[in-house]
């Protein structure tokens, strides 16, 4: 990165060909990490000032835009974070996806009517065992 940042990539142990797949995803990142880039995106986006709360990252995919909020533990968020992040999403114009490992089943009805969608997940998103650096060793 031409910003000195790094990229964690984590991937599933059995995959065969996990380095060219890392340097061609590095190679789609790396222009857009440029620090004019991401500085112009700032400039002319929408910013939310009403709480200290963000997106952990929005993408696009076929002309559309979505806010994702990822969380890994087995407890369940605070309700009134979870409707300011929907509500974060709305004013952003983006479509909001929870990608958790629990959410109440009315919390689920809610942001599907948002227009948002939730992605429960069985297993651990990041293995338990591995600490905030990445490695399997704390």
């Amino acid at each position: 990165m031409k910003t000195g940042a790094r990229i964690r990539l984590l991937w599933h142990r059995g995959h065969r060909y996990f380095r060219r797949d890392a340097a061609t995803l590095v190679s789609l990142v790396g222009p857009y990490s440029d620090p004019n880039v991401c500085a112009s995106l700032g400039l002319h986006g929408r910013r939310w000032t009403e709480t200290g709360h963000d997106l952990h990252f929005i993408f696009e995919r076929d002309e559309v835009a979505y806010g994702v909020e990822v969380k890994n533990s087995l407890s369940y968020m605070e309700q009134d974070e979870f409707r300011i992040k929907i509500r974060l999403c709305k004013h952003l114009n983006v479509r909001p996806v929870f990608a958790v490992r629990m959410l109440p089943r009315p919390w689920i009805i809610e942001l599907v009517s948002a227009g948002g969608y939730a992605m429960i997940f069985e297993i651990p998103a990041v293995p338990t065992d591995t600490c905030a650096t990445g490695e399997t060793r704390c």
